[in-house]
This record gives structure tokens, C-alpha cells and sequence, in this order.
């Protein structure tokens, strides 16, 4: 028995392209066919949604690595900091974009 595909907003081949807070990142339609971010969605569904570790772990292994780095460059401030309220609005954008009827 093969197991069924949850479909996504992703188009099955191709890649998707969000640009949130001015930062583009492009996710494989594959990168939810990893149990680890199942994992992380649901903790931040059951309330979890606060944990820092739980943010960073999954927008790194979301983005990978190349990607988080990149963006976490892009989103810093012109002091060289990097506010938790850029990245929580990065995060906002990204999801709204991954899932727009969320």
C-alpha cells in the first residue's frame, strides 16, 4: 500500500518563492516531508509557540542552512542587532506565505 500525498499550496514539481520583511527565501516542495518539522508544527500547534529553541530549530532546519544564515543577515538592524520582533515578523510572513488561508 503506497501512502497518500497531503497535498500543500506547494505545486507538487516546483519550488516555492516568499519574500517576507524584503528577505526571499525559496522552499522545496518536499521540506514538509520531514518528520521534524511535523514535529515542531504540531509542538507550536499544542501552545509550544513561545519556545525559542523551538522557533530557531524550525526555521533552520525550514530554511536550511544557507538560507537561515542569509536571512538572519538580512533581517538584522543598522547596529548590527537583530531583533526578535524582525524575526517573528519574518516568521509571520513566511508561514502566511507557505499557507495563505492559515
Amino acid at each position: 500500500m503506497t501512502a497518500k500525498k497531503t497535498p500543500t499550496v506547494f505545486d507538487q514539481d516546483k519550488p516555492k518563492t516568499i519574500t517576507s520583511c524584503g528577505v526571499k527565501v525559496t522552499l522545496s516542495p518536499d521540506v514538509f516531508d520531514d518528520w521534524r518539522i511535523v514535529e515542531m508544527i504540531a509542538d507550536m500547534q499544542d501552545g509550544d509557540n513561545t519556545s525559542p529553541q523551538l522557533l530557531v530549530r524550525f526555521l533552520r532546519t525550514l530554511l536550511g542552512r544557507d538560507q537561515y544564515e542569509r536571512a538572519m543577515r538580512e533581517l538584522e538592524a543598522e547596529d548590527g542587532r537583530l531583533p526578535v520582533s524582525r524575526v517573528t515578523e519574518f516568521l509571520t510572513g513566511l508561514m502566511a506565505g507557505i499557507d495563505p488561508n492559515s
